[in-house]
């Protein structure tokens, strides 16, 4: 039940700029946290996130508050995805890029089966 121009926010500027303060954020949280643990919190957080905004009522502020904070919850964790690889193919490897592109493939793997997921509940449950 979200308006035109709460989606456009959430899902534009706005949700681009909480992107962005989210992986500038977690630039400095990944220099001196514990990169696994912190990106297995930001993982926990955003399906914490999403469970949250199934269960809050259906309005549009909600949906633009919830969209914004999953949106900076995943530039932390993209910014903390990226410090951990990083550091898995050292700089000055031959096969940087390959090894970059291998495990950016696996990071997108969750998209299909959290899709499959989604369209089963979907399906099932409207």
């Amino acid at each position: 039940h979200a308006t035109p121009g709460h989606v456009v926010l959430a899902n534009g500027t706005l949700g681009s700029l909480a992107m962005v303060l989210g992986s500038t954020l977690g630039g400095s949280i990944g220099a001196w946290g514990d990169r696994r643990t912190v990106y297995v919190a930001c993982s926990a957080s955003l399906s914490m996130i999403a469970t949250a905004m199934v269960f809050l009522p259906q309005i549009s502020c909600v949906y633009l508050g919830g969209v914004l904070l999953y949106n900076f919850v995943c530039g932390l964790s993209y910014s903390i995805f990226d410090m951990m690889i990083f550091v898995l193919i050292q700089k000055d490897s031959k096969y940087a890029a390959t090894k970059y592109g291998f495990f950016m493939s696996l990071a997108n793997l969750p998209v299909a089966y959290v899709t499959y997921i989604d369209s089963r509940f979907h399906h099932q449950f409207g």
